[in-house]
């Protein structure tokens, strides 16, 4: 039981405590991070605003008998103008 709490103290201790970090993030590091933040943005933008799922939905939904009515007769009075 002794050694476990030391274990966790040690633990947290090293990620506590600051060390030195030798490392050289060169431009392209900040490009890709730079490219995560505008992907995120656009993909928040989708979702919220453009609702894809609405526009799916739409898409595949059977058309009402009124709407094929009144294709129907739009399409009867351009054939009459076309005569």
């Amino acid at each position: 039981m002794k050694f476990r709490f030391n274990f966790y103290v040690i633990g947290i201790l090293f990620l506590i405590i600051p060390s030195k970090a030798f490392a050289y993030l060169d431009p392209v590091t900040g490009l890709a991070v730079f490219q995560g933040v505008i992907a995120f943005i656009a993909t928040i933008y989708a979702t919220l605003i453009l609702k894809p799922l609405k526009f799916l939905k739409k898409l595949f939904i059977k058309k009402n008998e009124n709407q094929l009515k009144t294709k129907e007769q739009a399409n009867k009075t351009t054939d009459k103008n076309k005569v």
